[in-house]
């Protein structure tokens, strides 16, 4: 069953500064919940984002999307005590994966730091979404039947000119994810699914999601449609049909 995070610990009051900041892509696009509206740093080497959050916090996970790092890059996660980077407490070196990825800490600090060197990129580093959390959420008693549906989307526009010629535009891929979800529980309690789903606020909401937490794969996403449940009460137990799909949010176009 997957795993989800739905509160980011970056925040505008957490983000403490950056090494460099694009006049225009800036860094409060760093946790705007649009990976296609990214943060650009203005050089490729000894470059950092740091984080205050305002006291000795536990991350569980620290995760990046919709970059366009190098695999040569230079990656590094720190956490410390206090705003002092001379010797870190915790360092980490993440694992680099194209688009997105992410990496489990599991230490307590008030400070933390995102690296990145990339000297062999001909484009200056940029972060779609950072996203930092205390934990990974999953549920108790629901599960997925008999698996899920995993299906890659691809946007584009084909049309033809005034004069009829092709006018055809790649605009980007995304990823749908569609679960038959059998959720056991007393039915007088409303079953975790269903907080699940009014804790984001349904489709409005966007949370981090790992589909196999024995895989590197990492998204933001979304709830798409309206989702709907069957449920059927016997005795003292009621089971919940759910049907959900996911949407991984595309990294879409950059529109400034």
């Amino acid at each position: 069953m997957f795993q989800y995070s739905k509160t980011n610990l970056l925040t505008a009051a957490s983000l403490s500064d950056t090494s460099t900041e694009n006049a225009i892509y800036i860094d409060d696009y760093l946790y705007d919940g649009r990976p296609s509206k990214p943060f650009y740093f203005t050089a490729k080497t000894s470059q950092w984002i740091k984080i205050d959050l305002g006291g000795a916090v536990f991350v569980d996970i620290f995760a990046i999307f919709n970059h366009n790092f190098l695999a040569a890059a230079t990656l590094g996660i720190q956490g410390n005590a206090a705003d002092a980077w001379g010797a870190p407490s915790f360092t980490a070196a993440p694992a680099w994966r194209k688009d997105n990825f992410y990496h489990r800490p599991r230490v307590t600090y008030e400070w933390w730091r995102f690296l990145i060197s990339d000297a062999g990129n001909p484009y200056y580093p940029r972060v779609g979404e950072l996203w930092l959390s205390s934990s990974l959420s999953t549920f108790a008693n629901a599960h997925a039947q008999p698996g899920r549906q995993d299906g890659l989307g691809i946007e584009a526009i084909e049309t033809p000119t005034i004069y009829g010629q092709d006018w055809d535009v790649f605009l980007s891929s995304a990823e749908d994810f569609t679960y038959s979800i059998y959720n056991l529980s007393d039915p007088d309690n409303i079953d975790d699914l269903q907080t699940f789903i009014e804790d984001i606020k349904g489709p409005e909401g966007r949370f981090l999601f790992i589909p196999d937490p024995g895989k590197p794969h990492v998204y933001l996403a979304k709830l798409t449609g309206s989702p709907q449940a069957i449920r059927l009460v016997t005795g003292e137990k009621s089971l919940r049909a759910w049907n959900i799909t996911i949407k991984a949010l595309t990294k879409g176009i950059t529109l400034l």
